[in-house]
């Protein structure tokens, strides 16, 4: 069940449905998602035989699970999907999303060979009865609100803060900037909250083994942090940060670069001096980044090797005989012709070493989700048969072919090629 939540450009509402529903996948606007390893998580469900999530109650034996997607999810590399545009685009953010779910859906079912419906939630979701909190809350905003206008403050928004009722300027709710950038949170001057990468929902998320499409998460994570910081420090768009850094091309220059040539410009500054600036500004208090250098114009950042050591091993405990695996392949081919012997020549070392590594990736390209065909082509059909043919006519009765065939006719056949020389 693919169930499509609201939520504009930030995941929030997705985050907490999916934690409090018991859901097996989050697809969140924050993190671009890659389908395979939602579609992985749920084979691996089925595998283990487990039942509906909490969230529908249970249905023993069906294997089913739950898939939540923000109506702003996107794939990596893809587009959040846009169903409509209102008032002929004129205004602040016409476009009306819708169809993420679907998408999800379809290319789940298509990978994992099982039904995905989709629901899409929308307005439904807040159509249950409240709760005696839900009551109090509300009262108190609306007395609140009240107690503003009678003071003549506008433009603001009642909240809870540090646990006390207070009230914002809508500006720091919305940024200054009213353009479409600014409303999706993706312009230095939006003041969107969207989902941080530390935050608790996120690490709780992950904890209880809820997907949320990452790629390769240990490393992904890396690069978020790296892309948050960078944010922070700069003023700038995080998902603009994440998309310049890069992977240095020598090892001894650190496992990340960001190259400020990409801020000089708006900046008004040289890509060293930014570099240096941002430097000074980041600081990484888990000890996840192990150094942080300037080096001609980029800021290079070493990890923490053992911070990717206890993530790929917990990777590996928790996938166990599944770490590695994926369903990139799912519904393609692929031949693995593996040494194509001379049917008419012993089979030899070299035969051994094609076989091997035809072998191995029969089993890497299985294990990504392909449907693998492995054969050993039988070759050399040619001339030399006729000569074999040739010398057996000659000399068949002098050798022992019914015991052993392939050395017997291989003496043959060098006989009647020296004889033809």
């Amino acid at each position: 069940m693919v169930l499509e939540v609201m939520g504009r450009y930030a995941g929030w509402i997705a985050l907490e449905a999916a934690i409090a529903g018991g859901a097996d996948v989050a697809l969140i606007p924050e993190i671009p998602y890659d389908i395979n390893k939602a579609a992985q998580k749920i084979i691996n469900r089925k595998n283990r035989g487990k039942s509906f999530s909490v969230l529908f109650g249970s249905h023993e034996g069906t294997g089913a699970v739950i898939v939540v997607v923000a109506e702003g999810a996107k794939p990596i590399g893809g587009e959040i999907s846009v169903k409509a545009v209102r008032n002929k685009g004129k205004g602040v953010d016409n476009n009306k999303l819708g169809g993420a779910g679907e998408k999800v859906a379809a290319a789940l079912q298509e990978l994992t060979g099982l039904e995905a419906r989709c629901t899409v939630l929308g307005y439904m979701q807040r159509g249950g009865s409240p709760t005696a909190f839900d009551r109090v809350l509300s009262i108190k905003y609306g007395a609140m609100a009240m107690e503003l206008a009678l003071q003549e403050k506008f433009n603001v928004l009642t909240v809870i803060k540090d646990g006390k009722l207070n009230y914002v300027p809508l500006e720091d709710v919305v940024g200054n900037n009213k353009e479409i950038g600014a409303v999706s949170g993706n312009t230095p001057e939006s003041s969107i909250r969207r989902v941080n990468m530390d935050h608790d929902l996120v690490k709780t998320a992950r904890h209880i083994g809820i997907n949320l499409g990452e790629g390769a998460i240990f490393m992904i994570d890396f690069k978020r942090k790296i892309a948050e910081q960078i944010s922070k420090a700069a003023n700038l768009s995080q998902e603009e940060i994440y998309e310049y850094i890069e992977v240095p091309t020598d090892e001894k220059m650190g496992d990340f670069a960001f190259p400020c040539f990409k801020l000089a410009k708006e900046l008004k500054k040289a890509p060293q001096m930014i570099a240096q600036d941002l430097k000074e500004k980041i600081v990484f208090e888990d000890g996840s980044i192990k150094e942080i250098n300037v080096v001609n114009g980029y800021l290079n950042f070493t990890v923490q090797n053992q911070a990717i050591i206890e993530n790929v091993l917990k990777e590996i405990n928790d996938k166990q005989e599944n770490y590695g695996k994926s369903t990139i392949g799912q519904g393609k081919n692929i031949v693995i012709d593996y040494s194509a012997p001379n049917i008419a020549k012993p089979f030899h070392i070299g035969h051994l070493r094609s076989t091997v590594i035809g072998g191995a990736l029969y089993k890497i390209y299985k294990a990504l989700g392909y449907h693998c065909t492995g054969i050993n082509h039988l070759g050399d059909y040619g001339t030399q048969f006729g000569k074999l043919i040739e010398g057996y006519k000659k000399w068949g009765e002098e050798y022992n072919i019914e015991e052993n065939p392939i050395d017997e006719l291989t003496k043959i056949y060098v006989r009647i090629n020296n004889l033809c020389k």
